[in-house]
């Protein structure tokens, strides 16, 4: 009996029709994309998913994607940053904070990867390479430096103001 369920599973179609293998640009291995949020940060790690939905053919979700991003980055920074500006957490607990948004970067975008895999294995059957990520990463981490510093910038003024 288990062996008839195990054959029906294996017969039954797991492509749909959003499975086509048109619309692809060379998009990144979203799971490659997970070592960005490790080093880079939620918001350097979101913006390539953005990015790499458009890649996937899936361009739909590229901007609800920045956009969740950007409001969880100010958000979840806003919360860590601002006590700390104001003198109210200790180096210890501001260090397990930091740990705690690095964590929470990592998670956001394995979710995100696993959002992409299906449509990227998709891709692979094409038989083409997919994009290099080495440089946008770098740019997006980059990027996300700059920026987080300014906003910290900015917190800092406002609670001492």
């Amino acid at each position: 009996m288990a062996e008839e369920a195990t054959h029906g599973d294996l017969l039954r179609p797991v492509l749909t029709e959003s499975d086509d293998a048109l619309g692809f640009d060379r998009p990144w291995s979203p799971f490659s994309i997970v070592w960005v949020a490790a080093f880079g940060g939620l918001l350097a790690a979101g913006a390539l998913y953005a990015i790499n939905f458009r890649r996937l053919g899936m361009a739909r979700w590229a901007l609800p994607t920045l956009a969740v991003t950007i409001v969880l980055t100010l958000v979840l920074h806003g919360l860590v940053f601002g006590p700390a500006a104001a003198g109210q957490v200790d180096r210890e607990t501001g260090r397990w904070l930091r740990f705690g948004l690095r964590a929470f970067a990592i998670g956001f975008a394995v979710a995100f990867a696993a959002a992409q895999d299906r449509r990227f294995r998709l891709f692979t059957t094409t038989r083409r390479p997919p994009g290099a990520l080495l440089k946008p990463a770098l740019i997006a981490v980059a990027a996300s430096i700059v920026t987080l510093f300014g906003y910290g910038l900015l917190i800092a003024a406002l609670v001492r103001g």
